[in-house]
């Protein structure tokens, strides 16, 4: 009787370790999660906030390179369709690519970040 009230014991005790290691494998996982989602979200926020400027320089640019064309080409508007013809140039370019200019640079870093 001592036998089995031991076994009972011990695998009381063992169902008990397993059921703590199972707890604090969920919570490194959790914690893991937590650790990468964070990292990714920063590196998002962090690029907007840099995007969010360099698009306002390169809009005060473009607004001055508009006003120096359009006094080349002797109406201001002219200097700004001339802009608006070189990005539609742009986009046809982009858009031919089929996302390899963008969508790959992008969805590799995305790879990279996570598995970091």
């Amino acid at each position: 009787m001592e036998a089995e009230e031991a076994n009972k014991g011990n695998v009381g005790s063992l169902f008990d370790n397993l059921t703590s290691y199972i707890d604090t494998k969920v919570d490194i996982v959790r914690l893991k999660l937590i650790l990468k989602t964070t990292d990714v979200v920063s590196s998002i926020v962090s690029r907007i906030a840099i995007l969010s400027i360099a698009f306002m320089a390169i809009m005060l640019i473009n607004i001055g390179a508009g006003l120096w064309l359009g006094n080349l080409l002797g109406k201001n508007y002219y200097g700004f369709f001339a802009l608006a013809g070189f990005y539609i140039i742009v986009i046809l370019i982009l858009n031919g690519s089929k996302g390899k200019l963008i969508k790959g640079p992008v969805a590799a870093a995305i790879i990279k970040k996570s598995l970091k």
